[in-house]
């Protein structure tokens, strides 16, 4: 819920000295250029029932220095300007109830927008901030970070037509904790997914994030899931073209792109290939093949020939090895 939904439009006075709010411990923090300002950000810390007063912790916590001068509120977007101790320039948009936001430009060629959520565990507690979305922009890339509860998603896009998919549950025994495994270390994994030229080949990726995140054989093997697939989108349809998925260690799925050909094997025996104008599913349990083709009839004749069904089962036997290791 916006703010803007929720607070009565006020005039602003313009007769207002510049006010500076103290925190407790005496040192100035808080420079507000209005005093419309101070009653907005007021009225949204008393809702989330937390002292304006300090304030500055939410933007401590955020990672930016104080002292910070607050200024221009802009009451359609809820949101105001923030000039942090060390010059950096941000835009933070309020919600009642759930948090802010924040978006920041770093470079020509980037720029970041962060929301965090209050997270309390103790009501009477002092409530911490939670980095829930992070959302960069670097020339043709899109990296979206989601921090869910017990997990992490990552999702790279690349021309709107490339994407990769990771998904890291947390390992099962630290569920709960305060040190979030699957938290450290974020800011190189975003640096290195945002450094990627090549999406396709996700067992590399998954090998590095791994190191990234210092995950040892029994914290893998702890977890519930780790999937890491790419994707090509065309229009609003995503074909799975490389993945593995691993749960509490075991491999689940797999799939390779070879020469336009995508070749996916599952750990039940049912497999899938793409290529050539044709998609065939089989179905262990039913010993079922199912194709859907397109082309022309030369094409339709090659697709169903013995030779190219051959050659494509024994790349997906050759595959099988993997579940084995």
């Amino acid at each position: 819920m916006k703010i803007e939904k929720f607070f009565m439009r006020n005039k602003p006075n313009d007769d207002v000295d510049t006010s500076m709010l103290k925190a407790q411990n005496g040192v100035c923090e808080i420079l507000c250029d209005t005093e419309e300002l101070k009653e907005k950000i007021t009225k949204w810390a008393t809702f989330i029932n937390y002292k304006f007063d300090n304030f500055a912790d939410f933007i401590q916590q955020a990672g930016f220095k104080t002292p910070v001068k607050l200024s221009d509120w802009n009451e359609e977007r809820a949101s105001f300007k923030c000039l942090t101790a060390t010059g950096k320039e941000i835009q933070i948009f309020l919600y009642l109830g759930t948090g802010f936001e924040y978006e920041e430009q770093i470079s020509a060629e980037e720029e970041e927008r962060k929301r965090y959520s209050i997270k309390r565990n103790d009501r009477k507690a002092k409530p911490k901030i939670f980095l829930r979305k992070s959302v960069t922009r670097k020339n043709d890339k899109l990296l979206e970070i989601f921090n869910q509860d017990f997990s992490v998603y990552y999702r790279l896009t690349v021309n709107g037509v490339y994407q990769l998919n990771i998904d890291i549950d947390e390992p099962g025994y630290s569920i709960g904790k305060e040190k979030r495994l699957t938290l450290q270390h974020q800011d190189e994994i975003k640096q290195y997914l945002l450094s990627l030229e090549n999406l396709l080949e996700t067992m590399q990726v998954y090998e590095q994030l791994m190191k990234l995140l210092n995950f040892s054989e029994i914290e893998i093997q702890q977890t519930d899931w780790i999937k890491v697939c790419y994707h090509e989108i065309q229009k609003e349809a995503r074909t799975l073209r490389s993945a593995i998925i691993l749960s509490r260690g075991k491999l689940k799925e797999y799939a390779i792109l070879e020469e336009g050909e995508t070749f996916h094997v599952i750990d039940n025996g049912d497999w899938i290939y793409i290529g050539n104008g044709m998609k065939i599913n089989y179905i262990a349990k039913e010993d079922r093949y199912t194709l859907k083709a397109s082309g022309t009839y030369e094409q339709i004749i090659h697709i169903n020939s013995v030779e190219n069904m051959n050659r494509i089962k024994n790349k997906i036997f050759q595959l099988w090895w993997i579940f084995n290791q």
